[in-house]
């Protein structure tokens, strides 16, 4: 069972967001309706998550003068004695 982000409607027209276990996002849609809830968006969240993480990419994002400009400032806060983590 995957995990699913939902947004649906109930029969008032309020919006309700949350997040749901199911197998597929047809199953996830199901339960929803079985909630008298209409589905308006059921998206996987480890899809959601990969697409967060591929568009991240220090190579792609930065020019040669920033790279140096986030290097030097890296490197400042090393020397001050800042854990990486932190810097």
């Amino acid at each position: 069972m995957g995990a699913f982000e939902f947004v649906a409607l109930d029969k008032t027209g309020k919006e309700s967001k949350g997040l749901l276990e199911g197998d597929t996002p047809r199953h996830v849609r199901q339960i929803l309706r079985e909630r008298q809830l209409l589905p308006v968006s059921v998206t996987e969240v480890a899809k959601k998550e990969s697409r967060r993480q591929s568009n991240f990419s220090i190579r792609r994002g930065m020019s040669a003068s920033e790279l140096a400009l986030l290097t030097r400032q890296l490197a400042t806060l090393s020397q001050a004695g800042l854990p990486l983590e932190e810097a």
